[in-house]
């Protein structure tokens, strides 16, 4: 395997771990890595130009730069591996469709369901039910992360304010000693004075 694989393998172990199958992550390697001719790891503007000339259309410079800033604000003239999968999530999910994310899962589909729509639609309408149970799970996933970060932020401001009650009692209970302490040493001076 090579240092460019690896990378790729990297942002899908790092970022995208159980939102996708081992078999998604397969084809949509193999897309990525067709269209990514320099081995750059992004898809840059030459490399789009090709994508949509094997669909049969033509776009212009500005018209891909758009279409990369409408699909993923932060990205410059260029689609990361992270952009790629993040964009062909979105448009499953349905948050943020973009004309670029449906081109990338207009790709993702197999030559074959084009060519053969008896069989193999099926097993396509399969591919897009696993997809769907997959972003369920996701979003699943994700509220149950979500129920457990605020239950640990709550829990973490409930440690701080007992933290802080406490200091505030210890400070308290430090003053009152050395007003008891000023005051007994007030009065044994006062009780030395009177008895002299």
């Amino acid at each position: 395997m090579t240092t460019y694989e690896n990378k790729l393998r990297l942002v899908e172990e790092v970022d995208f771990k159980g939102i996708f199958t081992e078999e998604e992550f397969k084809t949509y390697r193999g897309v990525f890595v067709k269209y990514d001719e320099n081995k750059s790891n992004s898809l840059e503007i030459f490399e789009l130009h090709r994508m949509y000339e094997d669909r049969g259309e033509t776009k212009t410079n500005v018209q891909l730069k758009q279409l990369i800033k409408d699909a993923d604000p932060q990205a410059s003239d260029a689609i990361s591996y992270k952009s790629f999968l993040t964009i062909i999530m979105k448009d499953k999910k349905g948050l943020n469709k973009s004309a670029l994310g449906s081109i990338f899962v207009e790709l993702l589909k197999p030559v074959e369901a084009k060519v053969h729509k008896g069989g193999l639609a099926n097993k396509s309408n399969m591919f897009e039910q696993q997809a769907a149970n997959q972003t369920n799970s996701y979003v699943e996933e994700e509220n149950i992360r979500r129920q457990r970060a605020a239950k640990a932020e709550e829990a973490k401001r409930k440690r701080e304010a007992t933290a802080k009650l406490k200091a505030e009692e210890e400070e308290a209970a430090r003053k009152e000693a050395e007003r008891k302490k000023k005051v007994a040493a007030g009065l044994a001076k006062l009780k030395a004075n009177i008895n002299n």
